[in-house]
């Protein structure tokens, strides 16, 4: 019944056969029948540009681990999750690279179980609303504000979606509510958590000079979880495989992210945000290689669109920054490009001047990424090196305006409060700034046809400034 699904999502035919026995276990598990096949065979066309085989490619790389993950524990795998948010990917490859190296990759796994779980059944199936409604049934009431990725995992714990981990990685240092919600899970369903954490606040003015204290702390926690995850699963972490695992992941954003991000900027814009923006959310899993493959793919498709004359946008279209599209659905970043308007980059992607320049002090390989993650803006959970990164992106993309998708229950998100920031965003740039309250993982929290109104109105007032630019210039 799920055939032509699958092959949607890159399955070949055979692959298909091959993989059967184990595709009936997953749908079996997730409740999944022809309805809901139905709905993702309606969704996925609405969602992406289907036609793209770098798009194919990236749902395959989503599958494949998603398949691995629902059946990790039957296949007598031993499981670690990281929780999301971790640092971008770097304890799933550390601790791959790790089990290579101890000869047990096969016998192993490591992810983002929550993310995974978020991602695919919210943009596949729609139904990760129906996931977090079960974590919220289950303890993590929607009046107190909880995260929707941490009432996802708990929904599908309960459900019994994902196998219980032998050990849980879960960090403390952007949001204390996720590591008290995964301290809680493992102790209802008796597996074991380890907590990476460290004090988030800094001061006004201290960004990005992080205290060395701060990154010594988290990296001594950090270290402390990975040697007990080395444990559980009977490898060892050495400075050479900290080394490995960094140079692979770097080389991956290289190979594969760095060509999808220089494409978002180009004019006109040959291949859709909505099909470029998913590969930012693929970069924590595991299946480097099959990322690097989709990407490469999708950039060819994309220069071949530009020799051909064919864009998603028009030449000229005026530029907004908008710092991070959903992970479920696409359909508010589908919205903003209806109503004629460019997103050249998220969060994260491009560095900030203050940030090329920063010398890093670390010599130890663990101490240097957890340095190098600590000076990006996202982890100051600050207003000034949020707002510092909107200016220098407007400035960099020469943007028409701001639209700022801010998440209430998100605590690292909220440390950068809406009505400050925007005040002194159209302050310093003068630029028109539109906020928007949603959640990336919970669609529930901002239909986007509803905020279509105000978006469109926001387009106009986008445009008729670039008009007024470009007309003086």
């Amino acid at each position: 019944m799920y055939t032509h699904l699958m092959q949607m999502c890159g399955y070949a035919p055979d692959e298909v056969e091959k993989e059967r026995p184990r595709l009936d276990r997953v749908f079996q598990t997730l409740g999944l029948g022809p309805k809901d096949i139905e709905t993702a065979e309606k969704r996925l066309p609405i969602q992406f540009d289907m036609e793209l085989q770098g798009v194919r490619k990236l749902l395959h790389t989503w599958w494949t681990e998603f398949v691995d993950l629902i059946l990790a524990r039957e296949e007598g795998k031993k499981i670690v999750y990281v929780t999301a948010p971790a640092w971008p990917g770097e304890p799933q490859e550390i601790l791959n690279v790790a089990a290579e190296a101890a000869g047990v990759k096969d016998k192993v796994l490591v992810t983002m179980a929550d993310f995974l779980m978020s991602t695919v059944m919210g943009i596949v199936f729609d139904k990760n609303n129906d996931v977090v409604k079960e974590g919220e049934d289950a303890g993590l009431s929607a009046s107190a504000m909880h995260c929707v990725i941490n009432q996802c995992m708990l929904g599908s714990l309960t459900k019994g979606y994902v196998p219980h981990p032998d050990l849980e990685i879960a960090s403390g240092f952007l949001c204390d509510q996720i590591a008290q919600a995964e301290e809680w899970f493992g102790e209802m369903w008796g597996y074991e958590t380890v907590i990476a954490d460290s004090p988030f606040d800094i001061g006004w003015d201290e960004w990005p000079d992080i205290s060395p204290r701060k990154v010594e702390y988290l990296t001594s926690r950090y270290r402390r979880a990975l040697d007990r995850a080395a444990e559980v699963l009977g490898v060892r972490i050495t400075d050479d495989i900290i080394k490995e695992a960094r140079k692979r992941y770097i080389q991956a954003y290289v190979d594969g992210f760095a060509p999808i991000r220089d494409l978002m900027p180009l004019d006109p814009l040959p291949v859709s945000i909505r099909n470029l923006a998913p590969f930012y959310f693929m970069s924590p899993l595991s299946r480097k290689d099959m990322y690097v493959d989709a990407a490469q793919t999708l950039v060819k498709e994309a220069k071949q669109r530009r020799k051909d004359g064919l864009s998603a946008l028009p030449a000229g279209a005026p530029r907004v920054i908008f710092p991070l599209c959903p992970n479920v659905d696409t359909s508010l970043v589908r919205i903003v490009e209806e109503a004629g308007l460019h997103i050249p980059t998220m969060i994260m992607m491009n560095a900030t001047k203050r940030e090329l320049q920063i010398k890093r002090k670390a010599t130890d390989p663990l101490e240097r990424i957890i340095e190098g993650f600590l000076t990006s803006p996202w982890a100051s959970g600050n207003i000034i090196p949020m707002k510092e990164w909107v200016v220098d992106m407007a400035r960099r993309f020469d943007a028409d305006g701001v639209l700022w998708f801010y998440m209430a229950v998100c605590r690292a998100n909220a440390a950068t409060n809406p009505i400050a920031l925007r005040k002194a965003l159209m302050e310093e740039t003068g630029l028109p700034v539109l906020m928007i309250e949603g959640d990336y993982h919970c669609t529930r929290m901002y239909p986007a046809e509803e905020m279509r109104t105000r978006i469109e109105t926001f387009a106009e007032v986008v445009k008729n400034r670039n008009a007024a630019r470009l007309a003086q210039a």
